[in-house]
């Protein structure tokens, strides 16, 4: 390569990087909106809810750009915004994008989200996935749910939407009726589409049906780790459901895999077989919970604490003497959602935390919070924490620690009785004198 041709390249390449510096900042320093001028849109939208009566909505937008436009403004209807437990964006490769809740429109209706773009000029898509709480209603006197929903997300008229389509998975509800949004049932899917969408549009749909194996269930849950002088770990998941919907004979739950020694226990006290089913699974353990007194009544609840042991090697590892991995979850196999979650982790004498990933958390003497705000089906509630063990406390089995407990308690009557026959002694002595 020439001389002359080197200095070609250097420059170019100086020049390219001048210029990606230059847009960055601009991105960053000067947001630009996805505009009528710079964008057309498509987008499609999928609803589906699960059998305890949270629902998804995945939306597929599809951005067409001949300019720059680092942001796209959607919209919630305000009904369904306030039941939003979660919400992520990401772009066609799943890199995460932000989503930022702006003020709501209180006049239209409407919670506006403001969508991070890649920001580049050309053809991409990115993917919103929310999960909801409360869409799901149930009619106790016609045995009838109804599903409310969003058909699309709101635009405020700055954007060219070319496509919107809509699909709600219906699965086996039968004697489906549809109220606002008109549509087709084909396959399992209530589905409709449009050319175009105009601008601040709040209207819902309803989609009123029965169903023998749908729930509708609210649920509180929590999570004591408790980890013992020998490094093992003692788990209890404590579940408070509130069944909104149908009757329901039993409810079931997936543990995690690698776990011994599962018990299950009411308000009453420890459940037995017959009440209480555990089946080992490929991707967990399953465990079958079915009330005392029959059937979970529409309108009444259940308070149910499951307990087990996690199994050496498995979510707790060790690379030396008195060092541990935890590796672990703040819950599992999440189906509902809520808008705080609170872990608490206990650790016994000796205890000492090295570091910490996953969500936000408080130390005290002797124990770890962790909490989670607006966890849903799509969080990830994983987190990883290393810690030491003094291996002194930690090689002491119960029998020595009652012994040592039994040896102060005697070693410290005895120092008491002996300063008691002092104070006598000396009483008598001075009396003599």
């Amino acid at each position: 390569m020439g001389l002359q041709m080197r200095r070609i390249l250097v420059v170019t390449l100086l020049v390219s990087v001048a210029l990606a510096g230059f847009l960055g900042a601009v991105s960053a320093e000067n947001p630009v909106p996805c505009s009528v001028s710079s964008c057309t849109v498509t987008m499609e939208r999928f609803v589906q809810t699960n059998d305890w009566g949270t629902t998804f909505v995945n939306d597929t937008v599809r951005v067409s750009t001949t300019g720059p436009a680092t942001y796209l403004d959607l919209g919630v209807p305000s009904p369904v915004a306030k039941k939003m437990g979660s919400l992520s964006v990401t772009d066609s490769q799943g890199m995460a994008l932000r989503a930022i809740p702006l003020p709501e429109d209180i006049i239209r209706g409407y919670l506006p989200i403001r969508v991070e773009l890649p920001g580049r000029i050309g053809n991409y898509s990115i993917v919103l996935k929310s999960a909801f709480s409360g869409l799901l209603s149930f009619n106790g006197t016609t045995s009838r749910y109804t599903l409310t929903y969003s058909p699309f997300a709101i635009v405020d008229g700055n954007v060219t939407v070319t496509y919107a389509s809509l699909n709600v998975k219906i699965g086996d509800w039968t004697s489906i009726i549809p109220s606002g949004i008109n549509g087709t049932s084909p396959s399992g899917t209530f589905q409709t589409s449009t050319s175009s969408l105009s601008k601040y549009n709040t209207t819902l749909g309803k989609l009123s049906f029965a169903s023998p194996t749908q729930s509708n269930l609210d649920v509180t849950a929590s999570r004591v780790i408790t980890i013992s002088q020998s490094a093992n770990a003692h788990v209890t998941d404590a579940y408070n459901v509130t069944n909104m919907g149908r009757d329901i004979p039993s409810l079931s739950f997936l543990l995690p895999k690698g776990i011994a020694s599962t018990s299950g226990s009411d308000i009453i006290g420890r459940l037995d077989e017959t009440k209480l089913r555990i089946t080992a699974q490929d991707n967990g353990t399953q465990v079958t919970f079915t009330p005392r007194f029959g059937t979970i009544r529409a309108g009444g609840g259940a308070n149910l604490k499951l307990d087990y042991e996690l199994q050496s090697g498995v979510h707790i590892t060790t690379s030396s003497l008195g060092e541990y991995s935890l590796n672990f979850r703040m819950l599992d196999s999440v189906k509902f959602v809520q808008p705080n979650l609170q872990t608490r982790i206990l650790f016994p004498a000796g205890f000492k935390a090295e570091s910490l990933t996953g969500p936000p958390a408080t130390f005290s003497s002797n124990q770890i919070v962790l909490e989670a705000s607006g966890i849903s089906p799509l969080s990830d509630l994983s987190f990883s924490l290393s810690y030491r063990l003094d291996p002194f406390w930690a090689s002491l089995s119960p029998l020595v620690w009652i012994g040592l407990i039994e040896g102060t308690l005697g070693a410290s009557v005895l120092v008491l009785g002996v300063n008691s026959a002092k104070a006598e002694t000396g009483g008598l002595h001075l009396q003599a004198s």
